[in-house]
């Protein structure tokens, strides 16, 4: 007994403890935010603004973890997201900040004074509103969520789905580790520059599966499956998600690591299963696997650029796997300065995921050619004929700030921030950021019903996760894949159902 009165004593104190430091935070967050504001008002100095910030992005980040980083799993990894793709290419940001408004992605890019506030606003706009936003929504529904828990699927319904599925899926991580070695190859053969300039062939046999195996992976966490079945499923995308660094492919490595860690948390806050999955032991080793797993993806950038690696330490590969990954503030930056030489409005470039949905997958592209008149070019890559009917704004920022190396295969990339500000405006950035956090309230939990409900509601989710360095309607080409998989998945299903001991009747 007093072991447990003490226990209870020290649980008080903590609680009491952690309290105050989120109302400190939140104290903290309010000034932070109002000294913003009057010193951007007022045309204030760039260098304080810049420590603003950050600062304001380390006090939401850590009042998150205080209040419970598996309660705001959702936000908090979009905010990793967003300092990773946004803001990482300053890993330690108040050490030298001569070269705060220079920015380097294939070449250099440097704002002005004004430029450079403008820059400033933006991050800082997109990410308080998307946190105030959360904030709110969240205060306001906490204590309604638990009306929408449902229970388990009715797992004999989805049986032959499920046995379609267990078929497919080493299949499926077959092919992206098949794929993963070709790309390694051919990269090791040309060089790893050449080779963006130049066309890896992979058998389509190859790599149609390995592009839509994480679709099945999202397929497979809407079913609501079994503890096993998540342990196998997560198992078999983490080796998917390793073999893609081989390939060049980082982001893919960093988006799919958030959404298994946001998947597990949310079903440890459901108590879907007696055991959790992140207990505190496996939250340490998670975060120790990140460090290495960052370390070597910096280390292994470094030689794959064919740089000199014997001065470099452990935390040196670090700063720059985050410098090379968060180049995406380049897109924000190119855009300010190039803003009036986009051919079109920006509201088309803003739109232009779901045209290029509609016009260019196997499922409607016939229907749009017929309604339209117009081909769809879905065997062009990029170069100049693909400007001619496209709006992708990756597409034309690359060309209109380097034509030269979007002519050879490069390419910027894009970023939601970029695309909001293009379409509509400052506003506009913090309207989209408000729908932002009110969405990721909703996505911590997934309280849905419907199975085709919880889907669209993972892929939001990874493009959201993905929106710091991509598309603003990203979950477009989410959705398009994750319905020619499940497509694949129910085929197969049919097929099985003939065969006699594989059939369960629904």
């Amino acid at each position: 007994m007093g072991y447990d009165s003490k226990q209870m004593q020290i649980n008080k104190f903590l609680l009491s403890y952690r309290t105050f430091l989120c109302v400190f935070l939140d104290i903290i967050f309010v000034f932070l935010f109002t000294l913003f504001i009057l010193f951007y008002a007022n045309g204030g100095n760039s260098n304080i603004l810049y420590f603003l910030l950050y600062t304001t992005f380390f006090d939401m980040f850590f009042y998150l973890v205080l209040k419970g980083a598996k309660e705001n799993i959702a936000f908090l990894l979009f905010v990793v997201s967003f300092y990773t793709f946004l803001m990482g290419s300053k890993l330690i940001p108040f050490i030298d900040i001569s070269e705060k408004n220079i920015f380097t992605l294939f070449r250099t890019v440097q704002l002005n004074s004004e430029e450079y506030m403008l820059f400033l606003n933006l991050l800082f706009l997109s990410l308080t509103s998307a946190y105030i936003a959360y904030r709110l929504t969240k205060s306001l529904n906490l204590q309604s969520k638990q009306k929408f828990i449902t229970s388990h699927v009715n797992l004999p319904k989805y049986y032959n789905l499920k046995l379609a599925i267990k078929i497919l899926l080493p299949i499926f991580l077959i092919a992206s580790i098949v794929e993963a070695f070709i790309s390694w190859n051919y990269i090791s053969s040309v060089g790893y520059v050449e080779s963006y300039v130049t066309t890896i062939q992979v058998p389509t046999i190859i790599s149609k599966p390995a592009a839509l195996f994480p679709a099945l992976v999202v397929i497979i966490f809407a079913l609501e499956p079994t503890r096993e079945e998540v342990k196998l499923t997560t198992k078999y995308y983490i080796i998917s998600l390793l073999c893609t660094v081989f390939s060049g492919r980082r982001t893919d490595l960093v988006i799919g690591l958030l959404f298994i860690i946001w998947y597990l948390c949310v079903i440890d806050n459901k108590n879907t299963f007696s055991k959790k999955f992140l207990t505190k032991q496996r939250i340490i080793l998670v975060g120790i696997f990140s460090f290495l797993l960052i370390a070597f993806l910096g280390a292994y950038s470094f030689i794959r650029a064919n740089l000199q690696t014997k001065s470099m330490n452990l935390l040196d590969y670090i700063s720059y796997f985050f410098k090379s990954l968060g180049r995406s503030d380049t897109v924000i930056a190119d855009t300010i300065i190039n803003i009036d030489n986009f051919p079109k409005s920006g509201f088309n470039y803003f739109i232009y995921p779901i045209k290029d949905f509609v016009s260019s997958n196997i499922l409607t592209r016939d229907v749009y050619e017929v309604v339209t008149g117009l081909k769809s070019y879905t065997s062009v890559g990029q170069g100049i004929s693909k400007l001619d009917y496209t709006d992708s704004f990756s597409h034309w920022l690359t060309y209109i700030v380097a034509p030269d190396l979007y002519i050879n295969g490069h390419g910027l990339g894009s970023s939601y921030i970029a695309e909001t500000f293009i379409a509509f405006g400052v506003i506009g950035v913090v309207v989209y950021s408000i729908l932002l956090g009110c969405l990721l309230n909703t996505l911590s939990n997934l309280n849905l019903k419907k199975v085709w409900s919880r889907i669209l509601l993972m892929i939001v989710l990874k493009s959201i996760l993905f929106a710091p360095r991509g598309p603003a309607i990203g979950f477009i080409d989410g959705l398009y894949e994750v319905i020619l998989t499940f497509i694949i998945v129910y085929v197969v299903s049919l097929i099985l159902r003939g065969r006699k001991g594989l059939y369960r009747s629904e």
